[in-house]
């Protein structure tokens, strides 16, 4: 009975999850004739491919713990493709664009790990593929937290150097690191802090960022 009622849950929230996705792909398409879209966050353009003169205009809306985005030609109003990022837990993926020289990227922040005295927070990096779809260009650890055996807090954090500057073709992304030994009243105290700089190249066969030499 038990096994019976557990089915029916999951089927239930399948069936909703779908249902609400149609309903979303479909509401979108009426953007361009400026009807209210519940729940829809205010859309945005940028130059997440390669062809040149095309800009996508970007819907989002949050579900449960994904964010979803609906791509569309900014010039036709037709959807181009779609993405849906979720989160394990705890809260919404959340977004911003990077402006390339020529192009720009798409790039999501979700925790990807996460537990007790931990959280590991990811950036991926999305552009318009060969394919037609959303490719992840690049991912990597933005931001972390662990309390590691020898009783220490341990912090990782990211800052991309060139962000307001950036060559399509590279991106350099600094990596800082802090270690603290921990009060009795659960404070940092004695921090120590170094940092190192990663470089990425663009490889265009695969579409994606790889690491580099500088």
């Amino acid at each position: 009975m038990k096994n019976k009622l557990l089915y029916i849950c999951i089927l239930a929230i399948f069936s909703v999850g779908f249902f609400f996705l149609g309903w979303f792909i479909h509401k979108t398409t009426l953007i361009s004739t400026s009807i209210d879209i519940s729940g829809i966050e205010e859309a945005e353009t940028a130059r997440l491919t390669n062809i040149d003169g095309l800009e996508l205009k970007i819907i989002t809306n949050t579900y449960f713990f994904s964010r979803n985005f609906i791509f569309l030609d900014d010039k036709t109003g037709e959807i181009v493709t779609t993405l849906s990022v979720e989160n394990p837990a705890r809260e919404w993926p959340y977004y911003r664009i990077v402006k390339g020289y020529t192009r720009d990227w798409l790039v999501v922040t979700r925790i990807l790990r996460w537990g007790t005295g931990m959280q590991d927070n990811y950036d991926e990096w999305y552009i318009l593929g060969r394919s037609g779809k959303m490719e992840m260009a690049l991912s990597y650890s933005s931001e972390s937290y662990v309390l590691d055996y020898d009783g220490k807090n341990l912090y990782w954090s990211t800052d991309i150097i060139n962000e307001s500057y950036p060559d399509d073709s590279a991106v350099d992304i600094k990596v800082i690191e802090k270690s603290c030994s921990i009060t009795e009243d659960g404070s940092d105290k004695d921090c120590s802090e170094s940092s190192s700089i990663v470089h990425y190249v663009w490889d265009s066969d695969r579409e994606e960022f790889v690491f580099g030499n500088k």
